[in-house]
């Protein structure tokens, strides 16, 4: 039975140079990560293998955590 389902779309993967600063976003607030935090936000970024969601989920979590909070995080 057909449901009204007329067009599928593929939807990619943001570019490399978007998905940190998707990531950023959500965590710092801003389009880059904070000084000294490059590093993290680089791995974090990497472990969410750049989708969106994941992307916002774990750059929410961490937003507001100090460096020595991001370290010690078992979430990465």
């Amino acid at each position: 039975m057909h449901m009204g389902l007329n067009h599928i779309y593929e939807v990619g993967l943001p570019p490399c140079d978007e998905a940190p600063q998707i990531f950023c976003m959500y965590a710092f607030g801003q389009k880059s990560p904070y000084e000294g935090f490059e590093y993290l936000a680089k791995e974090v970024t990497t472990l969410a293998g750049n989708l969106p969601l994941g992307l916002t989920a774990i750059g929410s979590y961490f937003r507001g955590m100090s460096m020595h909070e991001w370290e010690k995080s078992k979430a990465f």
